[in-house]
């Protein structure tokens, strides 16, 4: 799937949902293009849910700006969680992964096959019991433009 955006806030890559403990790992290649008129904007992925009346997520996306020379890679969580950010070429696509181990309670992260970060909630037995979607997001800071595109998306089920 290839999609240019440009100030969109997300669309719903699946019908389907998810429970944490059925999700192996969620993966997609990500490319910003060099082409970027925009203070700033990302493209990524991210699963979903509610608990207790809040949105809670894991995402990875791909971010830049104008006169930025690089893009930046950064996975977060809703709860304050984030990996070091990971330099990026643009017009270049990045696999960005995470894993999901929920029987250790650990949520791993990956940028082209090195491991960048771990994460381990405080209370995975919320999160287990959720329902997850999968989203496509993207944004731009300001009425600029970016094109970014998303390849192989995939989440893998156990």
């Amino acid at each position: 799937m290839s999609r240019d955006v440009e100030g969109f806030g997300g669309l719903v890559a699946h019908r389907r949902k998810w429970l944490l403990s059925q999700i192996n790992y969620v993966e997609s290649r990500l490319m910003l293009s060099s082409n970027i008129q925009t203070l700033g904007g990302d493209i990524g992925f991210e699963i979903n849910t509610d608990i207790d009346g809040n949105k809670w997520f894991v995402k990875c996306g791909i971010q830049g700006g104008q006169g930025k020379n690089t893009a930046s890679i950064l996975c977060n969580t809703a709860d304050g969680f984030s990996t070091t950010a990971v330099k990026a070429s643009y017009d270049t696509w990045c696999l960005v992964r995470f894993e999901v181990d929920a029987e250790n309670e650990a949520i791993t992260f990956f940028v082209n096959g090195q491991n960048v970060g771990k994460y381990l909630p405080e209370d995975m037995s919320k999160l287990k019991n959720a329902e997850y979607s999968l989203i496509l997001a993207g944004s731009s800071s300001n009425k600029g433009f970016l094109t970014g595109s998303f390849d192989y998306v995939q989440l893998k089920n156990k």
